[in-house]
């Protein structure tokens, strides 16, 4: 008997393990998730309009970072202060995927788009003043050219 419960109680440990390490593990996947920046200066000026389609392939500088790292949660910070206003499609300098459920685009005023065609708002002045040294910051991290 005693032998019977040594074993279900191995079984049991090795099944809750398997949940809670499993592939299936949707606090540890969001911990290891990505935020693709795809990044134009902001007073960087452009000859060509650079849309939401257009900015992937247009950035100056484009690398990853961790969504659970400092300045991931500051960039979700800083986006959960902007307000009511309009985003301008023909200057967009920046694209974040992974941040948030949605896209994030924000254009060289401070004019935010969550999800293509989606709701549109504005950074106040300091936290676009806080977004641009944030993405100075970590253009040069990433040793990307600030032309």
């Amino acid at each position: 008997m005693q032998l019977f419960r040594a074993h279900s109680y191995f079984f049991l440990v090795l099944l809750l393990m398997s949940i809670s390490c499993g592939p299936n593990n949707k606090a540890g996947e969001k911990s290891m998730q990505e935020v693709a920046i795809f990044y134009i200066p902001f007073d960087f000026q452009t000859y060509i309009g650079i849309t939401t389609d257009s900015i992937e392939k247009n950035a100056i500088c484009r690398f990853s970072i961790s969504s659970g790292s400092k300045e991931a949660v500051s960039l979700r910070q800083t986006l959960g202060n902007s307000t009511i206003g309009k985003f301008d499609n023909d200057v967009v300098r920046l694209k974040a995927s992974g941040l948030v459920e949605q896209e994030v685009f924000i254009d060289m005023d401070g004019g935010v788009l969550f999800g293509r065609g989606g709701v549109e708002k504005r950074l106040p002045d300091n936290d676009f003043k806080t977004l641009r040294t944030l993405m100075e910051s970590l253009a040069k991290q990433h040793s990307c050219d600030q032309r």
